[in-house]
């Protein structure tokens, strides 16, 4: 990421020399009844947006809520993003497809 890149990677050093075990993963899913909410921020400075977007596919089950916001994570920084997800919590309520919380 552009923003904490060229101070992070040097702390990679440290794993240069590290040969774990791998196993592969399987791919996300949500078989749930209900949808999972998945909430991407537009312009996230340390966690891509199409990441949201390509997550959010790659379960099946799940609806994108997206805030066009700057800050990494939006629950604390956007009053539109937190009532949202205090419904779906609370009462499993979905925004509607494609809902966009703006940044103020």
């Amino acid at each position: 990421a552009p923003l904490f890149g060229k101070d992070t990677a040097a702390n990679l050093l440290v794993c240069a020399g590290w040969q774990p075990h791998r196993s592969v993963l399987a791919p996300p899913a949500a078989p749930t009844p209900n949808p999972v909410l998945v909430i991407g921020t537009v312009h996230d400075p340390a966690t891509p947006y199409v990441g949201a977007v390509a997550l959010t596919r790659a379960m099946g089950n799940a609806m994108l809520l997206t805030w066009e916001g700057t800050n990494h994570t939006a629950l604390t920084f956007s009053s539109c993003i937190a009532n949202h997800a205090a419904r779906y919590l609370i009462e499993l309520s979905l925004p509607q497809e494609r809902t966009r919380c703006p940044q103020a």
